[in-house]
């Protein structure tokens, strides 16, 4: 029996990051194997600095803020709509509730060198999900599996990037690339992986 970590999306309060990720751990136990989900509430920080670098470069691209107009309107009206707010407070308690009753957690981390050494007592880690490697993700470090040490392997089940072309400067070297090992769900972004 393979001890295996998952680097999931279960943290998002949406039904098709929660039921993917409840899914995964699912069907990886079905096949006899030890598994968890990372519990990546305390690596905020380190995940943090590289997404906010990207935004950072990004910051006078005005088609980068525009892909994000939909997002920021949601929660706007969240704010604004007092029912529409209490309605989707519901809606997120009634995910963390599924999420403490149905998710096998690992300990917590607090950074992403803690979560690397731990990961040395395991034979593999698995990221997986759609669209876990889009460019600000990349640049957060943990959907690349980049923490993984030591004799354990990385493994990438359906996992996309979530845009049809990669900055040359994520497209060149080892990231995402050395994470790549099975199935390449989105076909539309294999033109990403051929560079």
């Amino acid at each position: 029996m393979a001890r295996i970590a998952l680097a999931t999306c279960y943290d998002k309060n949406n039904f098709g990051s929660m039921l993917q990720a409840w899914a995964t751990e699912a069907a990886v136990r079905a096949l006899g194997h030890d598994v968890v989900t990372i519990d990546k509430s305390g690596l905020s920080g380190d995940i943090g600095r590289g997404r906010r670098s990207y935004y950072m470069e990004h910051l006078f691209d005005a088609e980068f803020y525009r892909a994000k107009l939909g997002f920021v309107g949601h929660r706007v009206r969240q704010r604004l709509n007092r029912e529409f707010g209490s309605e989707m407070a519901r809606r997120y308690r009634s995910f963390d509730r599924f999420a403490k009753a149905r998710f096998r957690m690992s300990p917590r981390f607090n950074s992403l060198a803690e979560l690397g050494e731990w990961t040395r007592g395991l034979d593999t880690v698995v990221v997986g999900s759609d669209q876990l490697w889009p460019p600000v993700n990349i640049a957060g470090g943990y959907y690349t599996l980049s923490f993984v040490e030591g004799p354990c392997r990385k493994v990438s089940y359906a996992t996309s990037f979530g845009v049809s072309e990669l900055p040359e400067r994520y497209s060149r070297g080892s990231r995402p690339r050395d994470t790549i090992s099975r199935l390449y769900r989105w076909i539309g972004g294999s033109p990403c992986l051929s560079r």
